[in-house]
């Protein structure tokens, strides 16, 4: 994937990166379980979104 701005790219991947530990926390007190599980599965797709950020910000030589 080829990245039009990789500056920003990279900018957007380090904020979400490190908003994560918020969102776990936040959703580590949870109660309501169906809040939970979504929670979960968009975390699982936010982590595969990172991936594919990384991969591609690495391919356009930014170190992250």
């Amino acid at each position: 994937m080829k990245l039009s701005n990789p500056v920003l790219a990279k900018k957007l991947y380090l904020t979400v990166v490190g908003d994560l530990p918020t969102i776990e926390a936040a959703l580590a007190v949870a109660d309501d379980p169906v809040v939970r599980k979504n929670s979960i599965a968009r975390l699982a797709r936010l982590d595969q979104s990172l991936a594919v950020l990384r991969d591609a910000l690495v391919e356009s030589g930014c170190n992250v």
